[in-house]
């Protein structure tokens, strides 16, 4: 990053828990979530944030203080996803949208969602055959657990 080395690791680490946020959109396909630090992270521990959406605990990387603007990360096939309808369960923090966008790519499709509270998103779905995706225009929540995230400043 402007010749400054940001991470070294095996390749999973470095994929599955990046650094920074320039690692995690170096690296694949990554979405955001802003927030707010509830409370003071060092780095390397759960870091609380408050988003419009509700409350999740995540890792944060780096140190993080309480108040700070924040963005929780995911990764596209690392979130479920369950029609507006279904009840939610208590251990996700649930993000509302709508199929803005559906891309069949053989093994996987891959769902561009409009986020209620503004934003965009992509959510990747398995072609398995267990479950048939959203159509364009479904209202959708996106369902993410904390040990899937992971909590960045929004600088």
């Amino acid at each position: 990053n402007r010749g400054r080395i940001e991470q070294v690791g095996r390749p999973t680490e470095i994929y599955e828990r990046p650094a920074s946020r320039f690692v995690a959109e170096f690296i694949g396909t990554m979405n955001f979530v802003t927030g707010h630090a509830v409370g003071n992270a060092s780095a390397g521990r759960l870091c609380a944030v408050r988003t419009d959406y509700g409350e999740l605990t995540a890792p944060a990387p780096r140190e993080v203080r309480a108040g700070q603007q924040v963005l929780i990360a995911f990764r596209p096939e690392r979130c479920r996803l369950a029609v507006a309808t279904q009840p939610q369960a208590a251990a996700f923090l649930a993000v509302p949208g709508q199929v803005s966008q559906h891309v069949y790519l053989g093994t996987r499709t891959e769902l561009h969602l409009a986020l209620q509270a503004g934003g965009r998103c992509v959510v990747e779905l398995s072609n398995d055959g267990e479950q048939t995706p959203p159509a364009v225009g479904d209202e959708v929540r996106i369902l993410l657990k904390g040990e899937d995230c992971s909590v960045f400043l929004n600088a």
